[in-house]
Formats: structure tokens, C-alpha cells, sequence
């Protein structure tokens, strides 16, 4: 019985310890990147409807455009004005056509 009552003394006692580090008061609310294959500007506002994140940034290999407002179609707008600017001519026609590839979304870990 007394080997028993050590066990369960030192078991309760290891997961005190352990449980001992985490914090309840500060949430580690880090910018997670997702990585997308095959999203575009056409397809973006279906993609960003399906999730419950609040996204910061939206990318387009080395154009980044940081947003501002929740409303998406204008988000989405303001992004396909942001990366028009200063692009050649095939640039634009082929985003019109197939569209401007979006490779890169960064988001809010705790929203």
C-alpha cells in the first residue's frame, strides 16, 4: 500500500511540473506563411471564404501586399492594382488572362 501511495505521490507531483510552464495569460499569436499551389486572383475570394483566419498579408512571388481592411473583394482589388504597378505589358496581359498567381498568404495564428 505504501508503494502505491508513492506512486500516485510522484505521478500527481511530475504533472504538477510539467503543467507548471504553460502560461494561460499569453497566447503566442506568431504570423504563420501557407504556402498555395494553383490559387489565382480569379479563385482567391473562394479561397479566402473557406477559412476562419484573419489573413495580414497576400503574396504574389516577390510582391507582397499587406491588407487593411476584412472586406475581400476590395482586398482583392487593391491587390491587382498593387502589383499592375510598375509591370510590362506581357505581365499584365497574361494576369489578365490566366490570372495573377497568388503563391503565398500570411495569417494570425490566434484569430
Amino acid at each position: 500500500m505504501k508503494k502505491y501511495l508513492i506512486l500516485i505521490i510522484s505521478i500527481t507531483s511530475l504533472i504538477l511540473l510539467l503543467k507548471q510552464n504553460e502560461s494561460y495569460g499569453f497566447n503566442n499569436c506568431y504570423l504563420k506563411k501557407e504556402v498555395l499551389n494553383g490559387v489565382n486572383h480569379n479563385n482567391l475570394k473562394d479561397y479566402l471564404n473557406n477559412s476562419s483566419v484573419k489573413y495580414e498579408s497576400i503574396c504574389s512571388f516577390n510582391d507582397c501586399y499587406k491588407l487593411k481592411t476584412n472586406n475581400i473583394e476590395q482586398e482583392i482589388e487593391n491587390f491587382i492594382k498593387f502589383l499592375e504597378i510598375n509591370k510590362d505589358e506581357d505581365y499584365l496581359i497574361e494576369g489578365m488572362i490566366k490570372g495573377y498567381p497568388v503563391t503565398e498568404i500570411t495569417f494570425n495564428q490566434c484569430l
